[in-house]
This record gives structure tokens, sequence and C-alpha cells, in this order.
């Protein structure tokens, strides 16, 4: 009974997997409050072939006319009389979802390396105690003798302290060894405390390197290092995290007839009718561009970016998001800005969390040009590959 059960359990959730890498789960099975990233990136791992976008857009199903709108909301960046520009969704969305925390882990712990680093609260308790008592004539070594008197039960009137100690050195006890040992932790203790009784990593490290074991001085060296290699690490890890620019916004050049972008220093390309696009699910697909391969730029091979379209729906259809996103776009490069803004031109505010900005290739026209002329070869690549 239990087993049929767990094969029964296992078959549903084998089928469910194989629906959600096709982009066929039933809805509202999406995390809205990401735009539908995670379904996204999971069917993303199930290849598929691309086709034309106009193609896609003509299927009497796939067909969705656009609005004209003061606000056509995300992805769409900015319309003006020639161009359409489109954000990457999924990349400021790692950045934000997945970065930050990263960051914000790696200098909590450091800051908790910090904090930790110094005197414990129990070493100061003891060197308080201990200058307490040696101020009311307590020695180290007499405040083990009167431990010792407290546990045993012992009435110093029959045993005193001079003859505690006498009896130790008979036994061959080193003692002078041991009250010189106390008398280097009270020296410790002495620049270890300020004058209230409290201490500071800086005093920490004063009385170690002048009173301290030779263990505690390695031992102090060993976590002074690794805290400094640890603060090296947290100031690489946020450099690079900082320095990740603005990435370039997907270009639709209405006028050219003709869709670019650039991604870390490489241009990719093609006309708007070689346009490739695969359907994912309502809250997104991807394009297929032209681009450049190695440092040469005279090499060429297909390079997919992401259209994410907004979780707000403005059809009522499963595949509403998307294919809405996609009537602005293809009704922007066939009638223009009328077609989906009601001003003279729109202007996103850009993302605050950035401090550099994709910097447009050198030499781009020309470069453009060169991927322009082989672009008419990308439409037979990516219907017979799978990409």
């Amino acid at each position: 009974m239990d087993f049929e059960i767990v094969l029964y359990w296992m078959n549903d959730f084998k089928d469910f997997i194989q629906q959600l890498l096709a982009g066929e789960v039933p809805y509202p099975v999406h995390l809205p409050a990401i735009g539908g990233s995670l379904l996204l990136l999971l069917a993303s791992l199930n290849r598929k072939h691309y086709e034309p976008l106009i193609d896609w857009i003509s299927r009497v199903e796939n067909h969705i006319d656009s609005e004209p709108y003061d606000d056509p909301l995300t992805p769409i960046m900015s319309v003006n009389d020639d161009i359409l520009t489109i954000k990457d969704v999924y990349r400021h969305q790692i950045r934000i979802f997945v970065l930050f925390p990263i960051l914000a882990l790696v200098w909590g712990f450091g800051l908790y390396r910090i904090v930790d680093f110094g005197p414990s609260y129990f070493l100061i308790h003891a060197a308080n105690t201990t200058l307490e008592k040696l101020e009311k004539g307590i020695t180290p070594d007499k405040s083990r003798y009167l431990s010792l008197m407290s546990y045993s039960s012992i009435n110093p009137r029959y045993l005193s302290y001079e003859a505690y100690t006498y009896n130790r050195k008979q036994r061959g006890e080193d003692i002078d060894s041991l009250l010189k040992e106390d008398q280097r932790t009270i020296d410790f203790y002495r620049v270890l405390l300020s004058h209230n009784g409290t201490s500071s990593p800086f005093r920490y490290i004063k009385a170690v390197n002048a009173y301290g074991t030779e263990f505690e001085k390695e031992q102090l060296k060993e976590t002074m290092k690794l805290n400094f290699i640890y603060l090296l690490f947290a100031l690489i890890v946020s450099a690079a995290i900082i320095a990740i620019p603005r990435g370039a916004y997907l270009h639709f050049d209405r006028k050219r007839g003709i869709v670019y972008t650039w991604r870390f220093g490489k241009i990719s390309a093609c006309s708007f009718d070689s346009l490739g696009y695969r359907y994912i699910n309502f809250h997104g697909g991807f394009v297929c561009l032209l681009g450049e391969k190695g440092f040469g730029f005279k090499t060429f091979k297909p390079r997919a970016f992401r259209l994410e379209a907004t979780s707000v729906k403005r059809t009522n259809s499963e595949k509403g998001d998307q294919n809405f996103l996609l009537a602005q776009i293809a009704d922007f490069m066939k009638y223009g800005k009328e077609a989906i803004i009601t001003s003279e031109k729109f202007e996103r505010k850009e993302p605050k969390s950035y401090f550099f900005v994709s910097k447009k290739p050198k030499l781009f026209e020309e470069r453009l040009e060169k991927i322009l002329s082989k672009e008419h070869d990308l439409p037979s690549i990516y219907r017979k590959k799978k990409l």
C-alpha cells in the first residue's frame, strides 16, 4: 500500500518537472514577486528550436493587438521616434536577489569577525577579579590556597599559607616558576584593562605582545593574518559586484529595421525579420541575435537574450503577458511610437543600484555592419540547432 502511494507520487512529480521544463506548468503556479524568473530559468534548461519572431506573432493563437499607454510598463525602458529599448530583467534580478545578498553575507561575517576579535568577556572578568583581589592583598597563588581550603573544608588555622607553600616545595613543586607565571599574568591583566576595568582590541594586542605566552602571540598573529585576508577578500568581492555595469538594453531600431545590443564589449545584432524567438511561458522567452565571437570580431555565433514580461497582466489569455510585450515590439516596428505610447516620447528612470553603465563598444557602427552582412544566415542556424 505504502509502496504504491510513493510510486504514484513519484510519477506525478516526474510529470510536473517535465511540464515545468517545457514551460507548460498549469497556472497560476508562478512567482509574481520576481516576475516568474525561477520558472523561466527552469524552463529555459529545456532547449528548443527558435523561429522567426514575426512568424510567431503572425499566428492567430498568438496574435494580440497592443494599445498606447502613458507607461508601457517594464521591461520597456524608452520609446522615441526611431528606437525602443528593453532591459534585461533577469540580470538585474540576479544582481538584486543573488549578488547583493551574497555581499551582505560577506560583510556580515566580516563584521562578526571584527566584533569577535579581542578579549572575551570571560578574560576581562577574570582580569578584573584578579586585580581586585590583588588590591586586597590576595595574590593568585594565595587565591588558589583559599579555594583549596574552602573546597576541602580545612580550617586555615591548622594549615597556614606558609605551611601550604612549604609542603608543596617539599613535594618538588616548582613554586618559583609558578609565582613568576602569576606575575606575568598580573602584568598582562594590568595592560589589558583600562582604569575603569574595560578593554579593547588595541589593549588586547598590546597586552599579548608585551606579556603574552608564545602560543598567545602566535595565535594573535594567525588571527590578524586571517582577518586581513578575509578583509581583502571582502573588498575584492565588493569591488567586483559594485563594478558590474548596468547591461546594455536591447535596441529595436525602427528606422533601420534592425535589433542590436552589446555585452562584455561584444555586439549582437540582426534584422527584425531574422530575429529568432523561443517561447517559454507567459512570463518570458528568448530572442536570438547574431553576435561576435572571439577577440578578432571576425567570426559570429547565435546569442540568446531574455525577454521577460511584467507580471502585471493586461490581457486575460494564458500567454498574455509575453505576447502583449511582443505585440508592443511588433507594432512599434510597424506603426511607430503612436501604437504603444500616448506622449511624444517615453523614458523610464534608470535603476539606482548601479554605479557604472555598459559603454557602447568602440568602432560600433563598423562592427555592426559586419554582423548585419552575415545575419541572413541566422534563421537557418537557429531552425536547425537547438540553442
